[in-house]
């Protein structure tokens, strides 16, 4: 498969998961996302912040017997809750103001910000003070003191804050989760049972298997009699494992890629040769799950809620830093990142940072989605996509911006791939487009390799996930400057154990010296929006911006600008 003994040994070790002591017959014998709880450890009414909340959480059956081995899939998180009823009354008193007394006939009775003034009681010269004054005129009046002095930046009920846990498996049942506290006002602990643990082994079977859950159609084009033209559509897989193809005698056209020596198959047309194929689309699915399984995957027993019964000064961004659990916090929707600085970018900075760079995105859609926010937003909407006449989903995409002097290219992997119909010409695998890239300082590849690939063996992903290793690796000893960035997979509602699974396949697999890993898991995992296969839009936008942080860690930015007065004049300077 392209990888040593010793390594496929760490990467079974570092994929493997519980294992059910016993195998069930029954419904009532798994484990139940309504019976089982979780608990707070010690709940107090309030806490810091950076202190902990310690959760347990308690697996049950359907049967309401607690479960005695573990393997369950949980994802925890702690964020900001909306109102209720409670909050809802102390909001409407809190915002309750006094009436003036009096009604003023002119304007230099009402409040004056340039003569209003404010002093800090008690001030030491050691304390540094970030205020955020501001006057809004809201028809409130002198002499009652009464005006409204705006002194904080955000209301405390709706900060959009939230952080990820990790669960730790007792293997017993029970399983438990440290939850960091990062900000001030309300929150809310959230536990989910993803699978459980008879759904984490079946998901391990077929993953395991060659057994074709997804498939893909194949287009052939070509002459036909009168000056007629023949379509004819067929089925197409991967042809891979000892099974060899999914389907069995001389019954298909085969097509070798000469570098990676993967097989992609296509029924034989009845009328066409094999060498007319033009077009690659996605095709139907196919569930290898007999009528008990399919119980254990319905909804009420999957993705189901359960009941409940720092920041320090950061180092710039670079390669080789690991990622902590939690990796960060959301807060006002930006998220906090504890791996390095990160920064949040506009429009002009992002085309400083960018500035005389070729980026070279591959992958899948969610990469796609990258192209699309920087099209939007590198710089004031200057950059123009080029017309490569392909279709906008399928790509390839380009797009160019003169005066930053930015290219930015996206293009989906090769097959398998379940895209819309699209010239099977355009899809490329990874290596192979990487191994064509010269590089340099200037050369900016990231890629992402998961959602597509789940529905096939392992064993397959880890032959492509070498196949690029090579191909990074040797990019990187021709070119060492160049930027290689992996944009690890999202916690989304396709297969998330399987998803988890390849996660720690390919960071293992690609753990090179000088290659950027994007961990995007738990940034997708602990948002308060509902998880999907393509990641919100504000959730894109911090991505993008983490990645920026790597690209560029000093791009010209600047944290603070500090005013300050000197013999009678207003002067300012850039810190940071």
């Amino acid at each position: 498969m392209g990888i040593s003994d010793e390594e496929w040994g760490r990467l079974q070790k570092a994929i493997g998961w519980p294992i059910p002591d016993q195998e069930i017959t029954h419904l009532n014998q798994s484990t139940s996302p309504g019976h089982s709880t979780f608990s707070i450890v010690g709940l107090k009414e309030s806490y810091k912040v950076r202190e902990k909340i310690s959760v347990i959480i308690t697996a049950t059956t359907t049967s309401k017997n607690l479960k005695r081995y573990g393997g369950d899939f949980f994802k925890a998180k702690l964020f900001n809750a909306d109102l209720n009823d409670e909050e809802w009354g102390r909001l409407q008193k809190a915002i309750d103001w006094p009436i003036p007394d009096q009604e003023i006939t002119h304007l230099n009775q009402s409040t004056s910000p340039g003569h209003s003034t404010f002093s800090i009681v008690g001030l030491k010269e050691t304390q540094y003070y970030i205020l955020c004054l501001r006057l809004k005129a809201l028809k409130m009046y002198l002499p009652t003191d009464i005006s409204f002095l705006h002194y904080t930046c955000s209301f405390p009920f709706f900060l959009k804050a939230s952080v990820y846990g990790e669960v730790v498996d007792h293997r017993n049942g029970t399983y438990s989760v440290a939850l960091l506290l990062h900000w001030e006002g309300q929150a809310q602990v959230s536990v989910r049972l993803e699978h459980s643990s008879e759904v984490v082994q079946i998901l391990k079977k077929y993953r395991e298997s060659s057994f074709p859950r997804s498939h893909y159609n194949g287009y052939f084009e070509g002459p036909g009699l009168n000056k007629t033209k023949i379509h004819e559509v067929v089925e197409c897989n991967l042809k891979w494992g000892a099974d060899g193809s999914w389907r069995k005698g001389d019954c298909c056209c085969e097509y070798k890629d000469i570098k990676t020596g993967t097989v992609w198959q296509c029924e034989r047309p009845k009328e066409l040769s094999c060498d007319k194929l033009v077009h690659h689309s996605y095709g139907r699915l196919e569930s290898p799950l007999h009528l008990f399984e399919q119980q254990l995957f319905t909804k009420k027993v999957t993705y189901q809620m359960i009941c409940n019964n720092r920041q320090s000064t950061m180092e710039k961004c670079r390669s080789g830093m690991t990622t902590p659990v939690p990796a960060g916090f959301y807060l006002n929707d930006v998220w906090k990142s504890f791996v390095c600085n990160t920064r949040q970018f506009s429009p002009a900075q992002m085309g400083n940072c960018l500035k005389n760079k070729i980026v070279y995105l591959m992958g899948d859609s969610t990469t796609r989605q990258w192209f699309e926010y920087l099209e939007r937003n590198v710089p004031g909407k200057c950059i123009k996509r080029m017309d490569l006449h392909t279709p906008p989903a399928g790509g390839p995409l380009m797009a160019v911006e003169l005066k930053y002097n930015i290219i930015i290219h996206w293009r989906p992997h090769g097959v398998p791939l379940r895209f819309s119909k699209m010239p099977i010409t355009d899809l490329h695998y990874i290596n192979n487009d990487i191994d064509e890239i010269a590089g340099g300082p200037h050369a900016v590849v990231v890629f992402t390799l998961f959602a597509h690939l789940v529905f096939h063996p392992i064993t397959f992903y880890v032959y492509e996930v070498a196949k690029i290793r090579q191909s990074v690796v040797a990019l990187l000893s021709r070119a060492p400057e160049t930027t290689v960035i992996i944009n690890l997979c999202h916690n989304n509602t396709l297969s998330n154990a399987n998803m988890k699974h390849y996660l720690l396949g390919m960071k293992d697999l690609l753990h090179i010296d000088g290659v950027i890993f994007l961990d995007v898991w738990q940034m997708t995992s602990c948002h308060y929006l509902r998880e999907h296969i393509h990641p919100r839009p504000v959730i894109i936008a911090n991505e993008v911006n983490m990645f920026l942080s790597y690209v560029s860690p000093s791009c010209g930015l600047f944290n603070w600008i500090l005013f300050h007065r000197e013999n009678g004049k207003l002067t300012w300077s850039r810190e940071g």
